[in-house]
């Protein structure tokens, strides 16, 4: 009975150490993650870079390999899918921080943060204008008033143009008086020598 006990207790210490490596840590399924890969290498060749990125992703679910999140970033990146790249490509440098690509990956990073900071922009719109708009509650500025009211009209009688034709339509009026005043009183008179005749 004592060796029974022995031998269970073997038997559970052994499975126990066994287990305990696994425990908490991923066991890497290499045909698993080919079998991915293959796939992703398959559909991005095709062009159809959103279903290679989920392939990538599900090979680096079964063996965690670094250049499967450079691949990943890829995929993402040319299905337009601008932030899971960005996530895939900062992954891919903070395993492997001695690439011997990081001056291009640093490269894509850039410019991928410059597409969707562009696309945040452009997804709140232009800036709200600052400058204020009267409001039917608030009346405009007298300068408001004054630059949209037609300027006040002045009497004629204060324009200098004025003046002159007045004047001189007077002098040229009183001097056709006079002319014909001078003028018409004039009698013709009779020359000498000449008769009246019937």
């Amino acid at each position: 009975m004592i060796v029974m006990r022995l031998r269970g207790v073997i038997i559970a210490v052994g499975l126990l150490l066994v287990a305990a490596p696994c425990r908490g840590q991923h066991v890497d399924d290499v045909p698993a993650a080919r079998e991915h890969y293959a796939k992703g290498k398959r559909l991005y060749d095709l062009g159809r870079f959103g279903d290679a990125a989920k392939e990538y992703e599900a090979a680096y679910q079964a063996k965690d390999d670094p250049a499967l999140l450079f691949n990943l970033g890829q995929a993402h990146r040319l299905a337009h899918e601008y932030p899971q790249a960005l996530l895939a490509y900062k992954a891919y440098l903070r395993n492997v921080p001695d690439a011997p690509n990081r001056a291009e990956v640093e490269q894509r990073i850039a410019e991928l943060q410059a597409q969707i900071d562009a696309q945040e922009r452009a997804r709140r719109g232009p800036p709200p204008d600052l400058t204020p708009t009267p409001s039917a509650r608030t009346p405009p500025s007298a300068s408001a008033l004054t630059a949209s009211a037609p300027p006040p009209r002045t009497s004629i009688a204060k324009k200098p143009w004025f003046w002159v034709a007045v004047v001189g339509g007077a002098a040229v009026i009183a001097t056709s008086v006079a002319v014909g005043v001078v003028y018409g009183r004039r009698d013709p008179m009779p020359t000498s020598g000449s008769v009246a005749g019937p």
